[in-house]
Order: C-alpha cells, then sequence, then structure tokens
C-alpha cells in the first residue's frame, strides 16, 4: 500500500518545481489593422501589478496570411522591462510588430487580423499582468 504514495509523491516532487516557474499569459482573442474607408486599428496596454518583478513580456501574434493563406506566428519582445506598478502602451498593436520588421513583406501592407498572446516568463501569479486591448 505504501509503493503508490512513494511513487505520487516522487512524481510530484518532479513537477512541483516547473508548476511555480511557469509563465503568466494572457490571450487577446482579435487585433487588427485594416483600411478601408475607415483605418481600423488595435490599441494595446500591458501592466504589471505594483510590488511585481519587472519583466520583459513577448507578444506572440498569430495570423492567417491575406496572400497565401499560410498561418503566421510572429513574435516581438519588447526592448526595455516593465517595472512593476508600470505599464506600456502601443497606439497600434500590429503597426509595432510591422515596425520591428516581424511580419513578412508579403503581409505587410494587407489589412490582418489575429489573435495576440502576451507571456510574461518572470510572473507567477496571473493577478501581476493587466493586458487591455481596443480596436478602434
Amino acid at each position: 500500500m505504501k509503493t503508490p504514495r512513494v511513487a505520487a509523491a516522487a512524481s510530484a516532487s518532479l513537477f512541483l518545481p516547473a508548476l511555480l516557474l511557469a509563465a503568466v499569459s494572457q490571450r487577446i482573442p482579435v487585433v487588427t489593422q485594416v483600411q478601408g474607408v475607415v483605418f481600423y486599428r488595435t490599441f494595446l496596454m500591458i501592466g504589471v501589478a505594483s510590488g511585481s518583478p519587472s519583466v520583459t513580456p513577448t507578444l506572440t501574434l498569430t495570423y492567417r496570411s491575406p496572400s497565401d493563406g499560410s498561418v503566421q506566428s510572429p513574435a516581438l519582445t519588447l526592448d526595455e522591462p516593465i517595472a512593476g506598478g508600470q505599464s506600456r502602451t502601443f497606439e497600434d498593436v500590429l503597426q509595432a510588430f510591422k515596425d520591428a520588421g516581424a511580419i513578412r513583406a508579403a503581409d505587410h501592407d494587407a489589412g490582418l487580423f489575429g489573435t495576440l498572446e502576451v507571456e510574461a516568463p518572470t510572473l507567477t501569479d496571473p493577478s501581476q499582468l493587466s493586458v487591455v486591448a481596443r480596436t478602434y
């Protein structure tokens, strides 16, 4: 009878450190940049709670290419960390990807719709990361 308990304890000791060091991420279901009669874009604000460690978030955009239908997932890591109690804003998050050269040339001038994931590797509690997006 003691063998299952020992095996369970051994398994927990192997996986527990991985659970404690997990990164926090938030997903924005729809981000866009479309030019028609009106220009639509997505504003993004990333905030880190007071008392939290500084974090350098990675933004991963997943979208279907309008030029060939392939799924693209470029990533953008911020150039400077965000300190606890501070935030970083993007007036047009897709333009930030384009300016950084993360969007391939074939899709650069096309209207884009996608999903954005913001990952904060140094945070361990989801309440430490705040992500707000507005399409206007």
